[in-house]
């Protein structure tokens, strides 16, 4: 009997291999689901009935805002992919100023069709490239929508920011803050530069008291401070001829720190009588000149003015306002085209600017100093903005910078738009429609996107409490006979013309909202792997390869990617080791730049590194800084600056920081201290006082080098915190 052929089973080929995916697709999910998360939290609101947020800040601060921008901005986002939604927000804050919250509702909506065309199979690149191609066809269908408007045409900017302002907490305030808004935008368009605006020439100054109302467009400048008028000088001007100057009006100091002694009299006045003379003498340049208002800067080098300097002042009729930030100095000058005087050798009447009146004003129990009819005025304005109480002063300035946005849209593209969901219903509808002229993946993709889109609608009605189901389809309906500027009114609940109820909004917000929100998304799609980069920079940091670690993170840095916590702890360590306590601190002071939260490990590093340095009030400060972010100091903190203190024979410092542990409820243990036990040192000597002994050289000695202390510098401290008994 044969035997029974047996079939050789196939070999695997060498050309097969399993790929698992499975780690890239929860990647990609992983992404998207915290991204939607984000979306949602801002989502109710959107629109003139959406919800107000509170936001508390972890300094007790407590901000009320429905602005998309402000919110994202104050939440603290850990996962990567959720920071883009972050980001994206602050982009559009950038290019629009408007439509914040609409950017991140819309990327939210993409993300969710993007997730439900994962799940049937079709590829990230499929859905990304179809994503792109319906961007650019909503950019023509937007633009086939718009109506064109001229600057001349006053009374379409005021509709297009009132429709901004009424979604804000002050709506009610929309019918001042609009104008205003427009009247302040038109006075700074350069005519040089037609299609572009500079909102830096814009300058809002808050003061609170009084109410929004008492808001006001200043056609010059206003000072939050009052003329500096302690020795009687005036505090009004009429033909004002100002100087802003960055030198100080005080007696010179030294270069470097140092104190002079002066032990005769004589010397003292003729010291006295050199400062008055100094001072005169520059009071006389300037009032040579002719000028009578004196705007001084700020100064972190010495006293900008003295009571002597401002005495002559007054008795020369000069006006003082002091204090005057730096940053505000190119703002001044600009307005009062004038040049800012550095020295008072440069001190000339051409540099002067000149105005009708400089006086100082009167705000409830509040001043402030008001400069107007200034000659030759360049192309700025101010806006006072009041408010009854900070919370309500702050969202005014922010809703204000919101309408001044739109105007500035409409000036750099002169297009408006009907509001009220109205062009992202009929994006949706025209999408649609053509979606079912394209084939394979790409006509599903197109018409998933297209349904997304309708969530602007949704929500707008489901905030404004009517019913959203019901809305959108009658809504779709009257898109489909043709009423393209059809859109929820959410005043009447019910749809009308939204461009007859002068809701509009500028084209650019809009087509800068799709843009930035397809862009977002396929920027998340693409990814499929999170690589933590601070594995890498650990790893070259224990092979004592911390050139190369340091490289790595100033690379991160360079391309904008911020490093976690445990990668600036692992760098801050690793220079605090090799004796590099300066990069250390360096890289610390970027860590809080960043806005990362320093942990107690952290700390405990860099204060045993600056000790070890022997700079023990570096590590003081580090300790108070602690204090006031509200972290409190542990043991070991505090271990590492008594061991530094008593390595430089500062037992009085070592003693007062141990009764400040006792203090804070911090128990001392025998021998803990690394330069020796502080607390036995001590014991005994008071076991010897307490026995009426006299204790000798030897045992101060003795009790010194259990300090870590030189016996001969601390002996006699010794002997006076611990006296013999009579």
């Amino acid at each position: 009997m044969a035997a029974p052929a047996v079939q050789a089973r196939p070999g695997p080929s060498k050309t097969e291999s399993y790929v698992d995916n499975k780690r890239k697709e929860d990647i990609r999910i992983t992404n998207i689901t915290s991204a939607k998360s984000v979306a949602d939290a801002v989502r109710t609101s959107l629109g003139p009935k959406g919800m107000d947020k509170m936001i508390s800040t972890a300094n007790g601060e407590v901000i009320i805002t429905n602005d998309g921008a402000t919110i994202l901005n104050k939440m603290e986002v850990l996962q990567p992919a959720a920071k883009f939604l972050v980001e994206l927000s602050k982009s559009q804050d950038v290019v629009a100023g408007d439509g914040t919250t609409t950017v991140v509702v819309i990327a939210g909506a993409l993300l969710k069709e993007c997730h439900s065309l994962l799940n049937r199979g079709v590829h990230p690149t499929v859905i990304s490239d179809a994503l792109h191609k319906t961007s650019l066809k909503a950019l023509d269908i937007l633009a086939a929508m718009a109506v064109p408007v001229e600057l001349s045409d006053r009374d379409s900017l005021i509709k297009s920011a009132s429709t901004a302002l009424n979604s804000k907490v002050v709506s009610q305030y929309s019918t001042l803050l609009a104008p205003l808004a427009v009247d302040a935008v038109l006075s700074v368009v350069d005519p040089a530069k037609p299609d572009m605006v500079d909102l830096r020439d814009v300058k809002i100054v808050k003061k609170l008291g009084g109410t929004v109302d008492d808001t006001e467009l200043v056609k010059g400048l206003v000072f939050d401070k009052k003329v500096s008028h302690s020795a009687g000088g005036p505090t009004r001007m009429e033909n004002a001829k100002i100087a802003v100057i960055q030198f100080q009006i005080s007696p010179p100091k030294t270069d470097i720190e140092q104190s002079i002694v002066v032990s005769d009299y004589s010397q003292m006045d003729r010291i006295l009588k050199e400062e008055r003379n100094y001072i005169l003498g520059m009071i006389k340049k300037i009032k040579a000149t002719g000028c009578n208002v004196l705007l001084i800067q700020k100064s972190i080098l010495r006293d900008a003015v003295t009571d002597l300097s401002l005495h002559y002042l007054a008795k020369a009729k000069i006006l003082v306002i002091k204090d005057v930030e730096r940053d505000e100095i190119e703002f001044i000058t600009k307005t009062l085209n004038c040049l800012p005087i550095a020295n008072i050798e440069h001190f000339r009447a051409e540099k002067l600017g000149f105005a009708d009146c400089v006086e100082e004003v009167s705000l409830g129990d509040a001043k402030i100093v008001k400069i107007t009819g200034i000659k030759d005025m360049g192309r700025t304005t101010t806006v006072l903005v009041r408010g009854s109480n900070q919370l309500v002063l702050d969202e005014a300035e922010r809703s204000l910078h919101d309408a001044l946005c739109v105007v500035r849209c409409l000036v750099n593209k002169r297009f408006l738009i009907a509001g009220g969901g109205a062009p992202e219903i009929e994006l949706s509808r025209q999408l649609g429609a053509w979606s079912k002229v394209l084939q394979g993946m790409e006509s599903y993709c197109v018409r998933s996107f297209a349904e997304a889109l309708e969530v602007i609608p949704y929500t707008l009605a489901e905030n404004a409490g009517l019913n959203p189901i019901a809305i959108v389809t009658e809504l779709r309906n009257r898109h489909a006979q043709g009423e393209i500027n059809a859109g929820i009114n959410v005043r009447k609940g019910q749809i009308t013309n939204i461009l007859e109820e002068n809701v509009v909004q500028p084209l650019l917000v809009t087509t800068s909202a799709i843009t930035l929100a397809t862009e977002c998304v396929r920027m998340i799609l693409k990814i499929d792997d999170i690589v933590t980069v601070r594995v890498l920079i650990n790893g070259l940091w224990k092979d004592g390869r911390l050139e190369d670690a340091n490289q790595l993170f100033k690379e991160m840095c360079e391309r904008d990617l911020v490093p976690d916590g445990v990668t600036f702890t692992t760098l801050i360590d690793g220079h605090c080791k090799n004796g590099k306590i300066g990069l250390a601190m360096e890289i610390y002071q970027q860590m809080l730049e960043k806005g990362l939260k320093p942990d107690l490990v952290t700390y405990n590093i860099l204060i045993n590194g600056l000790c070890n340095d022997g700079d023990l009030e570096a590590a003081r400060k580090l300790v108070d800084e602690m204090s006031k972010r509200g972290m409190k100091p542990n043991k070991i903190a505090y271990t590492f600056i008594i061991d530094g203190c008593c390595k430089e024979g500062d037992l009085k410092s070592a003693l007062e920081i141990r009764n400040k542990m006792l203090r804070e409820g911090i128990e001392l243990d025998n021998g803990f201290f690394k330069g020796g036990a502080i607390v036995d040192a001590e014991r005994m000597l008071r076991e010897i006082l307490k026995a009426s002994v006299r204790p000798d050289d030897a045992t101060y000695a003795m009790a010194c080098a259990l300090y870590s202390c030189a016996a001969a510098q601390s002996k006699e401290e010794m002997r006076s915190n611990y006296p013999t008994p009579q």
